[in-house]
């Protein structure tokens, strides 16, 4: 009879073969599932390694800066790429380069998508594919594409290291639910997290930006570029801020700094020739326009012609602008952007008091794209318009298609209803409507603390 450690022994052996034979069996599906988790990887290596100045001609609703001039060419946030995973064990830590790779100096552009929509194809549940590409179309002009992509990430955030995981709840908060005030409070944790994160850093200024909270997004910018001398990225989002501070003569030698780094980067130009068309200098705005016009990415200068135009009164000639720039980005695919612009024409009419072109306008631009900028605006022109079914027809779909929009919620919502109580003759009433948006005045906190010059000379 053999002993119970022979059986044993037996058994083991069997078990082995059992599971060799089992592992043989399978070996081509797991070799597959390896290749398949390689090539993604390889994918997103890709995707980060394709960097360049972006496109950004997203523009949205200046809500948090009143004395800003028509919300005129201001970039929208720019928002960091992700740079790599290597932070993970520098939390608590202050001393030392930053975290950031070089990946962080410039921004994706269009080359990186195919890569990544090919890493999400080999592995549907990659999630900072997922939230990589949601940042590239959010950033690209393609808007629409990037909440299913950042909602999709953000539910497989568990699976990912907690630094690729703040990177993930960032685009969520920021491309899905236009959540500042949640993004803003994510950034903060991110950076506390990772004190050497540029890229955390960042985004903590670009929250507070869009939030009015210019002076501490200053403060954020001033340690991203501290963590990384030679990221232009904060450097730009530092110009946007000082701008809308007005303190325009600080904006232009942070613009300097950054194209000192990178002469190719279109916002810079941006901030360029809106400055000086404050400054009134039609030379100097030609000039930065023609510069842009050699770039890349000369498509995003197609309607800053038609923004001076409209806010010096030319509205023909602004219309026939903004005509010529609609085309031209519909020609090359930007139906979300076309949207925008059309809006923003309408809007000039309506400003205007011409509200028959402006309700066409408004028509088109909805039929191009419902984003919560085409909403807003057209709500906001229908109540100027004296439009109340209109207006409040839109601010329904606003509500239920965006309901933790922070800056929709709180300040485009209530400006609406407050315009629309004025209408009525309801001055009171159009006062307490608006009482949401009071910490969002920019022109309330500029004047109650210390002051610059320019400062001072805005709050006589």
């Amino acid at each position: 009879m053999p002993s119970r450690a022979g059986v044993r022994a037996g058994g083991d052996r069997a078990a082995d073969a059992d599971a060799v034979q089992l592992a043989l069996k399978n070996y081509p599906a797991l070799k597959e599932r390896r290749a398949r988790a390689q090539a993604a990887a390889e994918g997103v290596d890709v995707a980060r390694t394709a960097y360049l100045p972006r496109l950004d001609m997203v523009w949205q609703e200046n809500r948090a800066t009143a004395t800003n001039v028509f919300v005129l060419l201001l970039p929208q946030a720019i928002v960091p790429p992700i740079s790599g995973s290597g932070c993970d064990d520098l939390s608590g830590e202050r001393q030392g380069a930053s975290c950031g790779t070089g990946q962080g100096r410039v921004t994706p552009r269009f080359e990186a998508i195919p890569h990544l929509k090919r890493a999400i194809e080999l592995d549907p549940d990659f999630a900072m594919a997922l939230a990589l590409l949601s940042g590239l179309y959010a950033n690209l002009g393609k808007p629409a594409l990037a909440p299913a992509l950042s909602r999709r990430a953000f539910e497989l955030r568990d699976r990912v290291s907690e630094r690729e995981r703040f990177f993930i709840s960032w685009r969520y908060y920021r491309d899905s639910m236009q959540a500042w005030d949640k993004g803003l409070e994510l950034a903060r944790s991110w950076a506390a997290t990772y004190p050497r994160d540029m890229d955390a850093f960042n985004s903590e200024g670009v929250a507070a930006n869009e939030l009015g909270q210019h002076e501490q997004a200053l403060d954020a910018f001033r340690e991203a570029i501290r963590l990384d001398p030679q990221a232009a990225l904060p450097r730009l989002n530092m110009a946007n801020a000082l701008f809308s501070l007005n303190r325009f003569g600080e904006t232009k030698q942070v613009l300097r700094q950054a194209e000192g780094m990178h002469d190719q980067l279109i916002d810079v130009r941006r901030l360029q020739y809106l400055l000086a068309f404050v400054e009134g200098d039609h030379a100097a705005m030609s000039g930065y326009l023609a510069d842009a016009l050699k770039m890349p990415e000369a498509i995003a200068t197609a309607d800053w012609e038609a923004r001076a135009s409209a806010f010096a009164g030319r509205l023909h000639a602004a219309h026939d602008q903004f005509s010529r720039a609609i085309e031209t980005v519909l020609q090359a695919g930007f139906t979300a952007i076309a949207g925008d612009w059309t809006i923003e024409d309408a809007e000039s009419h309506a400003v205007a008091g011409q509200c028959r072109e402006a309700r066409t306008h408004v028509a088109a631009a909805l039929a191009l794209s419902r984003d919560s900028f085409t909403l807003a605006r057209g709500s906001s022109i229908f109540a100027l318009c004296r439009a109340s079914d209109e207006a409040n027809h839109l601010m329904e779909e606003l509500a239920q298609r965006f309901p933790d929009a922070t800056l929709v919620i709180r300040v485009a919502l209530p400006v609406t209803r407050a315009t629309l109580a004025l209408q009525r003759g309801e001055a009171q009433g159009a006062i307490m409507l608006l009482e949401p948006v009071r910490p969002y005045d920019l022109r309330r906190s500029q004047c109650s603390g210390p002051r610059t010059s320019e400062a001072r000379r805005t709050c006589r």
